[in-house]
């Protein structure tokens, strides 16, 4: 396997570990505990570099001749929590530059379209990443599974994006 820096971060808003892979864009996994953060990592590298070579994309080189594990854990995320709403601690870089944003996000397409509203996302003014933390997912997941129940129908209007 290739030896790819792993990065493990503590997100305390999720409680979770959070796990990336830099060289590898949008490998991230999670876990309850640093070990299973490790094997849902290792596993999602195996799947990123396997869809690459499906596609026949390039595989990043590693950087590092073994895997090195940096574990940050945000106390400073913990003292601030109760005082400001305005600044996070970014899961990716570690600052405090991310805000939380609002947003809406489609799922699905035509009859099967859901649009959820007021999706908090989090935007790291640091590093540009902006990302749905786990609390997120699993909520826009049991939205998706209880549609009938928590949906309300809406006309929308609906155009298509063409290039003259």
């Amino acid at each position: 396997m290739y030896k790819y820096q792993i990065i493990i971060n503590w997100s305390e808003i999720d409680r979770l570990f959070v796990t990336q892979v830099p060289e590898l864009p949008g490998c991230m996994a999670h876990g309850e505990t640093q070990e299973i953060a490790l094997t849902n990592i290792k596993e999602a590298m195996q799947l990123w570099i396997d869809t690459a070579k499906e596609f026949g994309d390039p595989i990043p080189e590693a950087q590092f001749n073994k895997i090195a594990i940096q574990i940050l854990r945000s106390l400073l995320l913990r003292s601030m929590r109760s005082e400001s709403k305005e600044s996070v601690v970014c899961d990716v870089c570690g600052f405090l530059k991310a805000k939380t944003r609002y947003t809406s996000r489609p799922y699905g397409k035509g009859e099967d379209l859901l649009v959820i509203e007021n999706v908090p996302v989090v935007v790291c003014l640091s590093c540009g990443t902006s990302y749905l933390t786990s609390f997120t997912l699993k909520e826009i997941d049991r939205i998706k599974r209880n549609r009938e129940k928590v949906a309300v129908t809406k006309p929308i209007e609906v155009a298509s994006f063409s290039v003259s």
